[in-house]
């Protein structure tokens, strides 16, 4: 049996609304992103094993920064990115302009990231938005992994037809990985995948990542 994949040192650094504001750091970052009531705090949350760490709100869209977190996955120190929900977020057309812009920046230009978890929720399968973002960052040869959440809201003997029939829907290749937060199944899968995504990301930027104190980065 193989060793439980570790986190520590979680903390949060910043909010970003401009691309400006993005930290000068370089460690490897996997970003998170999905319609705003998919579970992605939740999921954050039990991945670093902290209530704390993420903000978990009953109104959708109140992520309205790209936010950065620090933290260690087993060895390397990395960056968690918390990017702006979308689908249900009650903010102005104009705000919601904004985080697009600033989003796709953040897919074009960040040259340490390693990939976009693209969080789904399992009860249903992709819709248009999720498919172009896909697809999207498949364009942009960025790294992306599909994460179905909410899995024991599904009927166990449905559940893998349930997922590998959204993961054919998304075109996405290896086998679908399903996440609760109200459990925590999956959430081991799911860091073994992001723990070598982080290595791959090490390995094309030539160098251990710099750890930076966290005063450096205001």
């Amino acid at each position: 049996m193989s060793r439980p994949i570790n986190i520590s040192n979680a903390t949060f650094v910043k909010g970003a609304a401009k691309s400006t504001q993005f930290p000068d750091w370089d460690l490897p970052e996997v970003a998170f992103g999905g319609r705003s009531n998919v579970g992605k705090s939740s999921l954050l949350r039990v991945l670093a094993g902290s209530r704390r760490l993420v903000r978990v709100s009953r109104t959708p869209g109140r992520t309205q920064e790209v936010n950065f977190f620090r933290l260690r996955l087993d060895s390397v120190e990395c960056g968690f990115v918390d990017l702006p929900g979308y689908g249900y977020a009650k903010v102005p057309k104009q705000i919601k302009r904004l985080w697009g812009r600033v989003v796709e920046r953040y897919f074009a230009e960040r040259a340490q990231l390693a990939a976009l978890v693209l969080l789904i929720d399992s009860r249903r399968e992709p819709e248009r938005a999720e498919l172009e973002l896909y697809a999207y960052l498949k364009d942009l040869d960025r790294p992306c992994l599909p994460v179905y959440t909410k899995i024991d809201k599904l009927p166990k003997t449905k559940r893998d037809t349930l997922l590998w029939r959204s993961h054919k829907a998304l075109g996405a290749g290896g086998k679908p990985l399903g996440f609760s937060a109200l459990t925590g199944e999956g959430k081991e899968s799911v860091l073994a995948k992001l723990r070598g995504l982080v290595h791959q990301q090490v390995e094309r930027m030539g160098e251990p990542p710099l750890i930076v104190p966290p005063q450096e980065l205001d």
